[in-house]
């Protein structure tokens, strides 16, 4: 079977997994209930060379769970919405938005260099002496 343009422009809009910091760590992390704590995923996202890359693809699939470029589902949710108000953007405009998605994470960061958003559900807190426990909620 041959391999179509479409296939393969998706092949290369998802080659950025192949450098992220999040590779070989248990994806459990960046799914946590509430009262739990998002430190140990954000760990890894701030030091991910792919984290917009990360961001743009979970905006894209409107994915709802999890924290994806280091954002949590109500950042992206938020995100979103900002962005549906937009009309479709050229490539130099998407570019920008690029940039900016980097500036909004910088204004979520605060002194210490972590993430809460107003409303949000994931705010990050100290990270415990023992490792995270993980739970999933379904509701």
């Amino acid at each position: 079977m041959a391999t179509t343009l479409d296939q393969l422009i998706s092949l290369s809009r998802e080659a950025w997994r192949e450098r992220a910091a999040c590779k070989d760590v248990d994806t459990n992390i960046f799914f946590i209930g509430p009262g739990k704590s998002p430190d140990t995923a954000l760990a890894v996202c701030n030091r991910c060379e792919v984290k917009d890359e990360c961001l743009q693809f979970a905006l894209d699939n409107e994915e709802d769970f999890g924290i994806w470029g280091g954002l949590c589902a109500d950042q992206r949710k938020k995100l979103r919405q900002a962005r549906t108000a937009a009309p479709p953007l050229t490539r130099s405009e998407s570019a920008a938005r690029d940039n900016a998605n980097s500036s909004v994470r910088s204004s979520l960061a605060g002194a210490s260099g972590r993430r809460s958003l107003p409303g949000s559900n994931c705010i990050p807190q100290s990270a415990p002496s023992h490792s995270h426990v993980v739970t999933v909620g379904t509701g």
